[in-house]
């Protein structure tokens, strides 16, 4: 197989390393631990964006959570100056 070919079919490391694993001449100890490499790099990867993801929803959760607090003391603003007769600012 031409290098260029070679190239445009395997990109990644990973990919690299399964194709070997399949492809390569080797013993069957020598496959199963780049099967188990692999497994262990795509469950890392996996891990690294559950963990962001995770990140991500907890900012979008404190934001919320934020917007809700500010709604209710401006509204309790407003109800507060409605009883007592004072015109308050409020968006």
């Amino acid at each position: 197989m031409p290098a260029d070919e070679f190239r445009q079919l395997v990109q990644t490391p990973i990919e690299q390393q399964a194709y070997l694993a399949l492809y390569g001449d080797m013993k069957d100890h020598q496959r199963a631990a780049i099967w188990d490499k692999i497994n262990k790099g795509v469950f890392e990867a996996q891990q690294a964006a559950l963990q962001e993801a995770h990140r991500a929803h907890q900012r979008d959760a404190k934001r919320t959570d934020q917007l809700l607090k500010g709604r209710a003391l401006q509204e309790r603003i407003a109800q507060h100056a409605a009883k007592s007769g004072k015109v308050a600012d409020a968006e």
